[in-house]
C-alpha cells in the first residue's frame, strides 16, 4: 500500500512541477511583483502579436498574473543585467482559447539602444494577465520585473 501512495505522490507531484512550466498559456508561471528570469524561450506561439510590428511571433515564454484589485502593471526587461540583450513582449486576457492583446512592446526601453521592452497597463481585479515574451529577435537569457503601482507611473 505504501509503494503505490509513493507511486501516486510522485506521479502527481510531477504532473505539477510541468503544469506551469510556461511552455503554453495553459501551463503558464503564474507569477506576482518582484523579478524573474527567462532562461530559454521554447514554448508555443500564438498568432496574435501585441506589438506594433506586422510580424509573426516566435516561441513564447508564457506567465500569468491576476491581481486581487484594480492596480497598474508594469512589465519591463528595460533593466541594467540586459544590456546585451533585445526583447519583446506581449500581454494578452480571455482565456488560452481565445487570448486578446492588451498591450504589447519591442524596442520600447531605454537601455541599449532602446531595444529592451517595457509596458504599462490597468489591471483589473479579478483578471489573469498572459505575458508572453518571444524569441524573434533572439533566444539569450535575460531578466523581468513585474512591478504593481496605485497610480499610473510618470511619463519619461
Amino acid at each position: 500500500m505504501r509503494r503505490f501512495q509513493f507511486v501516486l505522490f510522485i506521479v502527481f507531484a510531477t504532473h505539477s512541477l510541468n503544469a506551469q512550466n510556461g511552455d503554453s498559456c495553459v501551463n503558464s508561471i503564474e507569477i506576482s511583483a518582484g523579478s524573474y528570469f527567462v532562461d530559454e524561450i521554447t514554448g508555443d506561439s500564438f498568432s496574435s502579436n501585441c506589438t506594433e510590428l506586422d510580424e509573426n511571433n516566435g516561441d513564447l515564454q508564457w506567465y500569468s498574473y491576476t491581481s486581487d484589485q484594480n492596480i497598474y502593471l508594469t512589465v519591463t526587461s528595460d533593466l541594467d543585467s540586459n544590456q546585451n540583450d533585445d526583447t519583446r513582449l506581449h500581454v494578452y486576457d480571455g482565456d488560452c482559447d481565445n487570448l486578446n492583446c492588451v498591450v504589447g512592446d519591442d524596442d520600447g526601453g531605454s537601455l541599449n539602444n532602446g531595444f529592451l521592452s517595457t509596458a504599462t497597463f490597468e489591471a483589473i481585479a479579478g483578471v489573469t494577465y498572459y505575458i508572453a515574451w518571444d524569441n524573434f529577435w533572439g533566444n539569450s537569457s535575460f531578466d523581468f520585473e513585474l512591478i504593481e503601482s496605485d497610480t499610473p507611473p510618470a511619463s519619461t
